[in-house]
C-alpha cells in the first residue's frame, strides 16, 4: 500500500456527526478498496495457477444445529478444487486438523466431505 496515504479525519470534520462519519468511511472505502484487488493477482500468488482439470474437491459445510446457519443459511457450503486426490488429502488433513489454538473440548464448527468431479477426473 502506498505510504502517502491519510486515513485520519478531513480538517475541519466534526467528528461527532454521524452523517460526516458515513462521509469519512466512504473516503476511505474509495481509496483502499481499489487497491485490495492488486493482492488477489496471479502474481501475487505463492505458486503459480494450475489450468489443469479440478476433479478433486473438499466440500466445506456446517453442522447441523451450528448458529452461524442463522447468519449463512442452512445449505450453505463452499467446494475448494484441487488437480490430484494427494492434493486433496493433503487439503483435507490441513483444514480438518486440530488448530493449536483450540481449547480442550473443541468441536470443529465444520463438516469436511471429499468430493469428485466425475466428468472431469474420467475426462468426460
Amino acid at each position: 500500500m502506498p505510504n502517502n496515504l491519510n486515513l485520519h479525519w478531513p480538517h475541519g470534520v466534526d467528528k461527532g456527526s454521524v452523517g460526516d462519519s458515513f462521509v469519512f468511511l466512504e473516503l476511505v472505502a474509495a481509496t483502499i478498496i481499489p487497491l485490495m484487488s492488486v493482492v488477489c493477482q496471479p502474481h501475487n500468488l505463492r505458486r503459480p495457477p494450475s489450468h489443469a482439470p479440478k476433479a478433486y474437491g473438499v466440500r466445506v459445510s456446517l453442522r447441523p444445529g451450528d448458529p452461524f446457519r442463522n447468519l449463512m443459511g442452512g445449505e450453505w457450503h463452499h467446494t475448494h478444487w484441487f488437480a490430484t486426490t494427494a492434493e486433496r488429502d493433503a487439503a483435507l488433513a490441513e483444514m480438518s486438523r486440530k488448530h493449536e489454538y483450540s481449547r480442550v473440548g473443541d468441536k470443529p464448527a465444520l463438516v469436511w466431505e471429499k468430493v469428485e468431479n466425475l466428468a472431469a477426473s474420467r475426462g468426460l
